[in-house]
């Protein structure tokens, strides 16, 4: 078991897929709600390391155990993710960099441009590629969400890198997984 870290775990997860080694990425919050359950109010990396071990302990006898098992990604699904990765930092260089221009002195105002012009092209070669990765790996499931009103290509972006279980579940179990789904019978 381990923590997701922002995607710093990925290569490990990866890693242990491929030597054959079950895994469970857990959310951090959950693994530190555990700790505290168990009273472990400290935070240091030996106490970590122990608390994950015991929350891996019973989530490893827990019923419902496969649940929490990360399934093996797709290496396309995964090169799809990494673009998206990719182009989210552009776009908040790009709004970064707009917002400069807007205050920059004179004298900034030509190098802000070109930085912004530098991004701009950076962000249509990204997105060529994602186009091209896109059809090569997801055109299905690509031409299905093309035919929803209102998905866009970013939105499908999204969606295709990831939601690996899109067209795998109903979808009663995709919108409670991705948290649209209503909760009936709250009590106030």
């Amino acid at each position: 078991m381990l923590e997701a870290t922002g995607g710093y775990e990925r290569g490990l997860v990866c890693a242990l897929h491929q030597a054959g080694v079950t895994v469970a990425r857990v959310n951090p919050r959950q693994a530190r709600d555990f700790a505290k359950s168990m009273c472990a109010l400290a935070k240091t990396d030996e106490v970590d390391a122990r608390c994950l071990r015991d929350y891996a302990d019973v989530l490893a006898r827990h019923k419902d155990r496969a649940k929490f098992i990360t399934p093996a990604a797709e290496p396309e699904r995964e090169q799809l993710a990494a673009l998206m990765v990719r182009r989210r930092q552009l776009v908040a260089m790009r709004v970064a960099e707009g917002n400069r221009l807007e205050v920059a002195a004179p004298r900034a105002v030509r190098s802000t441009r070109a930085v912004l012009k530098t991004l701009d092209k950076q962000l249509q070669d990204i997105d060529r590629d994602i186009d091209d990765h896109i059809d090569s790996h997801f055109k299905q499931q690509r031409q299905l969400l093309d035919s929803v009103k209102g998905v866009g290509p970013v939105t499908t972006l999204t969606l295709l890198s990831g939601l690996p279980e899109l067209g795998r579940l109903n979808r009663r179990e995709i919108s409670k997984l991705v948290g649209v789904a209503p909760h009936l019978g709250w009590t106030s």
